[in-house]
């Protein structure tokens, strides 16, 4: 055995990006180095939007006073894998409309096998007068309209029931046509907020 061995191992070094002599080197790895990491740090923000977040602007005034146009929402796309939504959640969504697919938020207010009655102002389930504190205003009186939300779906209005178009319009809707449940307000901040 020699004795000018050593248990030392060289180890590459971490320290400094490039094992480069000049200068001019030094600094083109720094910006490859850099440029690398904003690509991986991109790529994984567009990967997490796509599979588990997606962000949204109100536009409207159909959930006021809980969401004001320009609000800017945080939707979780997982919410609703694992269990179905329940009344009272805010939900984006996309509806049918004349033009295509439009995303809509508005909240939930008719779960599966629920009698849904709109009469007078008044929203009832199963024939019993619903509580909406979050309402803005009392709802203009209008014709009764009944339904029955079928398998699958859920019943949807806005807050703002003198200026939403929502279930009373299109009908239940389909949970296949979910984007996700609105967790949060993230801007302005003065107005962030879970939901």
């Amino acid at each position: 055995m020699n004795d000018n061995t050593s248990d030392e191992i060289a180890a590459p070094c971490i320290t400094r990006p490039c094992n480069l002599q000049s200068a001019g080197a030094q600094s083109t790895c720094s910006i490859i180095i850099e440029v690398s990491a904003l690509l991986m740090a991109l790529a994984i923000g567009l990967l997490v939007r796509s599979t588990l977040y997606e962000s949204a602007v109100v536009s409207g005034r159909s959930m006021e006073p809980t969401l004001k146009q320009g609000d800017r929402l945080l939707v979780s796309k997982t919410a609703y894998r694992d269990h179905s939504p329940e009344r009272g959640d805010i939900v984006l969504a996309l509806v049918r409309e004349d033009h295509g697919d439009v995303p809509v938020v508005k909240r939930v207010v008719g779960l599966p096998g629920e009698e849904i009655i709109v009469a007078g102002g008044r929203l009832f389930i199963n024939r019993r007068a619903a509580q909406e504190p979050y309402l803005k205003e009392r709802p203009y009186l209008n014709l009764p309209r009944r339904w029955i939300v079928p398998k699958e779906h859920v019943f949807l209005l806005g807050d703002n029931r003198n200026r939403s178009m929502d279930s009373r319009d299109y009908g239940p809707v389909s949970r296949g046509s979910f984007i996700g449940k609105v967790f949060c307000v993230y801007y302005p901040l003065s107005r962030a907020r879970k939901t």
